[in-house]
């Protein structure tokens, strides 16, 4: 959960747990205010952070790591 967590924050350029938790909170906030509309978002298109190769090139090159 952690490392999920700080995944969204880095993808965010987000440098603080506490300015992370605040963007979460207005975000669900505002889910919840678009659910009580009758809006159903759907999930955001966001391209994937690394490639689905990376985990084995950073073993490749970083085998201690």
């Amino acid at each position: 959960m952690w490392f999920e967590k700080m995944k969204r924050a880095i993808t965010r350029g987000i440098d603080t747990i506490e300015e992370l938790e605040r963007v979460e909170r207005e975000e669900s906030e505002a889910l919840v205010a678009a659910e009580a509309l009758g809006y159903t978002p759907s999930a955001p298109a966001t391209p994937p952070l690394l490639d689905d190769d990376f985990v084995l090139l950073w073993d490749a090159i970083y085998p201690e790591v």
